[in-house]
């Protein structure tokens, strides 16, 4: 668009030559229009809103910062994130680490800017942002060429990760010793697919002892394979241990083959140790994770049902455990754990991981196993614990998305009445005073009444009585009741207006509608009625809900604990 400005144009109209006078007019309308234009759409672009907002305090480590703008920017600037001082980009966070992990996007709107994480931000870090900092290489700017003004925020990471305490069992003092034999193939599973050996050597083999913490201490060890060879043990920050890595299965089945092994350790002032066991056949079956599309999104809000393939039956002692942690190695999740408590029969195929276990936004790691424990003891060596497992392991991630709260389902969304409704309701209340005592509330614990309500549309209820089994009927006066406080007792209601002399009637207050509903009920004596009346109005008030579209009457017998 042609770009006027009312400094550089000026403007002279002619009088000779027959130029009308209205010509010379429409054209200075039209130049003045045009500049005004001009003006609006070179306005200083304006950043409207931005997400996490600002002051924020439960983000995501990984969670994208989206700014909106009020009007299109020029996409043709390259997004430059701040190095240090060698480049000062048109956006910059801080920690000046995460500069490092920032990529930034323009949406298909041209207002929009995306800036993504390659990688999580530490829990609990306040991370600041400015965009087009003072000396940036490339500002940002409009379309229409005007700069964005210097603008700033922050917001935090959140705390934790989600889990709860109790997943990490409290220490035990004084820390009682271990040792383990294991065998451990691990796998990859990123899509719907078969898991895959994961790269590098996913084959281990694993022997370790460990003193406890009181003594006596472990001073060495060895362990001697099925063909009678024997290997010993290294001393490594306090634990005696052998490790062993391959990259096939195959490479481990031929080197650790089924068969006995004799693990030996010596404790200070103690015998040698010497500890057999006997290495089954692994297990043929790989974990995998049967929804796993559904477990990149999941909605944390919600409980969320991870499934897998069955292990099938084992010759031995079954172990099925599923473990989750976030990004920084907390963990989050596990099963079985007794310190919850939480079980998982090795049977199972699915586990229901709670609503808001799981945090909006983030990222974490789920660890599949299936293997056997063919040794386990508390009882061989005094004050240690023995195992013996073999085992396979799938990594596999899981994902959530921000999620939706819904109404739990035992409320009900309140709708436009379309039918009228009639009840008669009983009610006792109670009181809990204790653990074994239950007495019936004070004042007027009893209370009965009756209900007539006219549908919206019509017909409208004009009268109406009670008949009792001894045969009577309930009837009174007409009389307005505009308040609650009454000096004899009689049935009340409120409704439309009645015909004289009829059963239960009474003259409708003005700000009750046509259709708003009778009700006819004994009153307690007039000592009680300021404190009672109220609640008893909101006792037998009808209800209207999606969940039965019509009034719904109530019988209720109620308890309170206080």
């Amino acid at each position: 668009m042609n770009q006027l400005y009312p400094s550089s144009w000026p403007v002279v109209f002619s009088r000779t030559r027959g130029v009308p006078r209205f010509f010379a007019q429409t054209v200075l309308v039209l130049c003045v229009l045009s500049t005004s234009v001009a003006l609006h759409a070179q306005s200083v672009p304006m950043l409207l809103s931005v997400s996490p907002a600002i002051g924020a305090t439960n983000a995501a480590p990984r969670g994208s910062v989206v700014f909106a703008f009020d009007q299109a920017m020029d996409t043709t600037t390259p997004l430059l994130a701040t190095i240090g001082t060698f480049l000062i980009g048109n956006y910059e966070f801080s920690p000046a680490s995460v500069n490092s992990l920032l990529s930034g996007s323009w949406g298909a709107d041209r207002r929009t800017l995306t800036i993504k994480l390659s990688g999580p931000i530490p829990l609990n870090t306040t991370v600041s942002w400015t965009l087009n900092p003072a000396g940036a290489a490339a500002p940002l700017k409009s379309a229409t060429g005007q700069p964005l003004e210097t603008v700033t925020g922050n917001y935090k990471i959140a705390s934790n990760s989600g889990g709860s305490p109790n997943e990490v069992c409290p220490s035990v003092t004084p820390t009682p010793g271990s040792y383990t034999l294991s065998k451990n193939l691990q796998y990859l599973q990123s899509s719907a697919a078969d898991p895959v050996l994961s790269p590098g050597s996913p084959a281990l083999f694993g022997v370790s002892v460990q003193s406890p913490s009181a003594g006596p201490a472990v001073t060495s060890g060895s362990l001697t394979f099925p063909d009678g060879t024997t290997t010993n043990l290294v001393l490594q920050a306090g634990v005696l241990r052998r490790f062993e890595s391959y990259a096939t299965e195959a490479a481990l089945e031929g080197a650790r083959p089924v068969g006995s092994y004799s693990l030996r350790f010596n404790q200070t002032g103690e015998p040698e140790r010497v500890i057999a066991m006997t290495l089954p056949a692994t297990p043929a079956v790989i974990p995998k994770i049967a929804n796993y599309a559904e477990a990149q999104n999941i909605n944390a809000t919600k409980d969320f049902t991870l499934r897998w393939n069955p292990f099938g039956t084992q010759p031995t002692a079954v172990v099925v455990r599923l473990v989750i942690i976030d990004e920084f190695g907390n963990r989050i999740f596990m099963a079985p754990n007794p310190c919850v408590p939480r079980t998982l029969d090795p049977a199972a195929t699915s586990i229901v991981i709670p609503a808001n276990y799981l945090r909006p936004g983030f990222n974490y790691q789920g660890l599949l196993v299936f293997g056997l424990n063919f040794y386990n003891s508390t009882t061989d060596v005094a004050q240690m614990t023995g195992f013996g497992v073999i085992q396979r392991t799938t990594t596999f991630s899981l994902k959530t998305t921000t999620g939706t709260d819904g109404i739990p389902n035992e409320l009900c969304t309140p709708t436009t009445p379309t039918m009228g409704s009639y009840s008669v309701i009983k009610i006792l209340e109670h009181r809990q005073t204790s653990a074994a005592e239950v007495v019936p509330r004070s004042g007027s614990p009893a209370l009965f009444g009756t209900t007539l309500q006219s549908p919206p549309a019509g017909p409208a209820v004009t009268d109406g009585s009670l008949t009792l089994p001894d045969g009577t009927i309930s009837q009174t006066n007409p009389d307005s009741l505009p308040s609650q406080d009454y000096t004899t007792p009689k049935p009340r209601w409120k409704g439309p207006t009645p015909r004289a002399a009829t059963p239960c009637a009474s003259t409708r207050p003005d700000n009750q509608s046509a259709s708003s509903p009778w009700r006819c009920l004994p009153l307690p004596p007039s000592s009680q009625r300021s404190a009672t009346m109220p609640r008893l109005k909101r006792l037998i008030q009808p209800t209207t809900s999606r969940c039965s579209g019509t009034h719904s009457p109530r019988k209720a017998r109620t308890r309170s604990s206080g």
